[in-house]
């Protein structure tokens, strides 16, 4: 039941995050379509741009309609929630796509925004470790290979093989903060549930106290009463 509850509340957490992404996560994709624009197909980053916008609606209300679907049980609700993680991760993920395309600076410009991008998942997920890997393999997967087998005309073998293995290495990192995150968050959960338990006992302490009190204050007169009624 404790489980269950956390789990509850970090579906509530991760819709209210979910209404805070899409300007920046719009903002973002903007910049890899003007990266991409002039190097690849103009159809394919409009096709990718449409569905990166159609993804941001159907989170931005699909996450808020499974925090509130209660008679559906919270397996259900939480397999859905990462299923949608991984579906925003793929799409993110497909604007490696563009990469044979560009030059060495829009690269690096395209890297470092899916970096950003999959570093934010950390706080809109709670570092729920299932949502975060759905998100960031698929997010980081597609582009360390670009960079370990795509060759490059400005740079040697080794220095993109070695991009690939940082991004790799970033992915790794994002996980272990993710844990920490999630470990933080059920920290905070059994500590207020601790509390109200404690707040209970006490309630029902003073009650039993006070109707203690009540029960001497009439014995007390009762027997007062009786003392002086010989006399």
């Amino acid at each position: 039941q404790e489980q269950e509850g956390a789990l509850r509340k970090l579906l509530v957490l991760q819709a209210r995050q979910a209404r805070r992404v899409p300007v920046p996560v719009l903002f973002a994709a903007t910049v890899i379509a003007a990266v991409a624009y002039g190097h690849a197909p103009l159809f394919l980053i409009l096709a990718w741009m449409g569905l990166v916008i159609v993804l941001q609606a159907v989170r931005w209300h699909g996450m808020t309609w499974l925090a509130l679907r209660r008679h559906w049980s919270i397996q259900q609700r939480t397999r859905l929630a990462v299923a949608l993680s991984a579906l925003t991760g793929w799409v993110h993920g497909l604007s490696a796509a563009f990469f044979p395309d560009l030059g060495e600076l829009e690269r690096a410009v395209l890297t470092m925004v899916l970096i950003g991008l999959s570093a934010g998942p950390v706080a809109t997920t709670v570092g729920s470790w299932r949502s975060l890997l759905a998100y960031v393999t698929p997010a980081l997967g597609p582009l360390a290979v670009m960079w370990a087998v795509w060759p490059s005309n400005d740079y040697a073998r080794w220095v993109t093989v070695v991009v690939a293995v940082l991004i790799v290495m970033f992915a790794a990192v994002v996980m272990l903060m993710g844990r920490d995150v999630h470990w933080m968050f059920l920290e905070s959960y059994r500590i207020r549930l601790d509390q109200r338990r404690l707040n209970r006992d006490l309630r029902r302490a003073l009650d039993q106290a006070e109707a203690a009190n009540r029960a001497k204050t009439r014995f007390l007169a009762s027997a007062s009463h009786d003392l002086r009624q010989p006399m």
